[in-house]
């Protein structure tokens, strides 16, 4: 029999922002005591490639998870059921491809910036694209994840702030989590990034299990009675197609593992953030160390984060009167609405969950945010100081040293930001989507088409600028038209979103491949020393090792 759990409380008290101060005080305090490590660009970008590479794996799970994860993932499940976390099939695949091919690749290259290989490679004109369509790509989803943890501190404080008065807060948290997050930045190195991530992804993790048991014993139930109450909701939460039957049709089985394999590998072989860290790693072992461990960590917090929209669906559909009121129907919130479902989370967190706890969890997202932020910015600075700046002005400008130069970035990108999480608020407000659906128009277009550029630059030798650039801008404009289909051609119907980086992908890599063939006569040419075999056989040629 069920038992009947404490009914909510008002939110949080100052137990729990006195958690939130500490916290954020602690993390701070990390990033203080790093930043007096940071005397060149090599310290600051890349930790003196001698980070452990334990910390580096959580710290590549944390980033790419951050607040988006934690909050998409349970609302994702208490909205459209289990479907996207079947994704996690894809997972054998993505450590064969990554572990085998991607990691041993780029750890020979020695680079600080990732799109020195495209120039290599290529020419100047392809390294510039892929930095360019990085930059665009990391400050959309920077946008998107001061959005959610603002999100996350409104839903916790409902109750305590008027109705009327919860968008207007939410644009505040985001510019208060935004500009701190700013400053925050400006201090902190690759170092201190990574170890606040370990801090994170530790609390992050807890704040699951916390959630887990607190529901088992509170109502005296588990998972399968979770999955029991989820099956009642809708024939698809529990029970996905597997096939689907149009291109439209945007959760089934088959598109979960594809956007899981393709969402995964083009992130490991073509994102900056994602590779900074295995540059900071100081050997090829200790880099697939990291991969494997944020591989492991990333599957166990995936199916944790699902257990966790299991319980809280059945949670308050067993306590319904326990949701805030809807102040447009007058109703209890339906914790299974598009609108709302991506709230549940943090509202269980601020209101349900004991005093204290909740401003812990609280501070990790907000701290988490902040270290998105902070490990976007870092990254895009990378990009700019490394493939724009030095590339362009080999001696310096004259004025500033690439360090100054690299801290200075850091406020600009960070407040650059701040203003397109406020754009991203005013979308899922206005549109009444959740942060799954949000995600690609936002940031992930830009994936498929970046990550062509390496794949073709390493597995289709033939290939040269002349075949490449044509082939990627092509990608491009088709993950334009996918991301925004409905808009463009007026229609309500769209091409799945599941699809909407491997699309770009695939036809970016096949394009180049038919170009390669009409328009290079083959044989040897300038990038051919790079692609993976030469690569992989032979190292990096000695006269074009790049300076870190």
């Amino acid at each position: 029999m069920l038992a009947t759990p404490a009914p909510p409380h008002d939110g949080l008290g100052y137990l729990d922002l006195t958690a939130v101060v500490l916290y954020l005080l602690g993390t701070v305090g990390i990033a203080l005591y790093f930043a007096r490590r940071q005397a060149s660009t090599e310290e600051f970008f890349l930790g003196g490639r001698s980070v452990p590479w334990f910390a580096v794996g959580l710290s590549i799970m944390a980033t790419l998870m951050s607040t988006i994860s934690y909050l998409s993932m349970p609302g994702e499940l208490i909205s459209k059921g289990i479907t996207m976390l079947l994704g996690i099939i894809a997972f054998p695949l993505n450590v064969l491809v990554i572990f085998t091919l991607f990691v041993p690749f780029f750890m020979r290259l020695r680079l600080t910036s990732a799109y020195e290989y495209l120039e290599l490679r290529f020419n100047y004109a392809a390294r510039a694209m892929g930095a360019s369509l990085f930059i665009f790509m990391r400050l959309g989803w920077m946008g998107v994840v001061v959005y959610t943890s603002s999100l996350a501190l409104t839903e916790m404080t409902r109750g305590q702030v008027p109705e009327q008065y919860q968008t207007s807060l939410i644009y505040f948290m985001i510019a208060g989590v935004g500009l701190f997050a700013t400053l925050y930045t400006v201090i902190g190195g690759l170092r201190a990034v990574i170890w606040t991530d370990v801090v994170q992804f530790l609390v992050l993790l807890g704040g699951t299990l916390i959630t887990l048991a607190y529901v088992a014993v509170s109502t005296n139930s588990g998972p399968a009675q979770w999955w029991e109450t989820a099956s009642e909701v809708t024939a698809q939460h529990t029970r996905p197609p597997i096939l689907p039957a149009a291109i439209t049709e945007e959760r089934t089985i088959l598109w979960a593992v594809s956007m899981v394999f393709f969402w995964t590998i083009c992130t490991h072989v073509s994102d900056q953030v994602v590779l900074q860290r295995y540059f900071a790693t100081s050997s090829l072992k200790s880099a697939r160390r990291s991969y494997l461990l944020a591989a492991g960590a990333d599957l166990l917090v995936l199916i944790l984060l699902a257990l966790c929209g299991l319980a809280l669906l059945a949670f308050y559909i067993q306590h319904p009167t326990y949701l805030p009121i809807d102040a447009e129907t007058g109703a209890h919130h339906l914790p299974s609405s598009t609108k709302f479902s991506d709230k549940v989370f943090p509202y269980f967190i601020g209101h349900q969950l004991p005093t204290g706890v909740g401003g812990v969890i609280l501070a990790a997202l907000i701290a988490a945010a902040m270290s998105s932020i902070d490990s976007g910015v870092n990254s895009v600075s990378a990009v700019i100081t490394k493939d724009f700046f030095a590339r362009l002005y080999p001696k310096g400008s004259g004025k500033m040293s690439e360090l100054a130069l690299a801290k200075t970035l850091t406020f600009t990108i960070g407040v650059c930001s701040t203003g397109v999480a406020c754009g991203v608020a005013y979308v899922v407000i206005s549109r009444g989507i959740n942060i799954f659906e949000v995600m690609q128009p936002a940031f992930n277009m830009f994936l498929g088409p970046l990550a062509s550029l390496f794949v073709i630059g390493m597995f289709l030798p033939r290939c040269t600028a002349h075949s490449t650039l044509p082939a990627v801008l092509a990608g491009i404009a088709l993950a334009i038209i996918w991301s925004y289909w409905k808009p463009i051609f007026g229609t309500d119907v769209a091409p799945s979103f599941a699809l909407a980086v491997a699309a770009p992908f695939l036809t970016s890599l096949s394009l180049a491949a038919l170009l390669g063939v009409l328009l290079n006569p083959g044989g040897t040419h300038s990038g051919s020393r790079y692609t993976w075999y030469n690569i992989i056989k032979h190292g990096q040629p000695a006269s074009d090792v790049t300076e870190a």
